[in-house]
């Protein structure tokens, strides 16, 4: 219960500081051929940037004398960005996507960090854009028609199915 109180406590954060927010459009070039990129992607990335940042602010604040408290915790910040992407239908990034977003206005952001940020929350992700699995498909179609029977998050419960497809099913693996 403890670990979802603090769960919990990060998204009044998320709500004042926000998700998905692009301070501009980026033109994608690569080798005098323009990759396209979807805003939706691009935002998903600043979304990892922008947890690198928080972490790094973490980072700094605390000081080793001392024990000092913070409201933002970056191991559920890492859980909510984990849960939003287990969540959501869009294709894993790739390298490539990543490599062109550090490179077009992130210079204080290396590509590793972000790498092993992003490795962190999803996992190993391919260098080129890929689908995402079919069980992760049908999980968003389960969980969309439960949502549209009022039936999210306690009707997954109330299904007669083996546990780990519950735990599936309630986005903790």
């Amino acid at each position: 219960m403890l670990m979802r109180s603090r769960f919990f406590r990060f998204i009044p954060h998320l709500l004042k500081i926000g998700f998905s927010t692009v301070p501009r459009k980026i033109n994608l070039y690569a080798n005098d051929k323009e990759i396209r990129i979807s805003k939706r992607r691009i935002s998903l990335i600043y979304d990892i940037l922008r947890l690198q940042d928080f972490h790094l602010m973490e980072m700094e604040y605390i000081s080793p004398e001392s024990v000092s408290y913070s409201r933002f915790n970056p191991k559920s910040a890492h859980k909510a960005l984990a849960v939003m992407w287990r969540s959501i239908p869009d294709a894993l990034l790739s390298q490539k996507e990543m490599t062109l977003v550090i490179s077009n206005g992130h210079q204080q952001h290396s590509i590793e960090e972000l790498q092993i940020t992003y490795e962190r929350i999803v996992g190993p992700y391919p260098s080129e854009p890929t689908p995402r699995s079919l069980t992760h498909y049908c999980r968003i179609v389960i969980r969309k028609f439960m949502a549209f029977n009022l039936q999210l998050p306690h009707g997954i419960s109330k299904l007669d199915i083996p546990t780990t497809l519950l735990s599936f099913l309630r986005l903790e693996c």
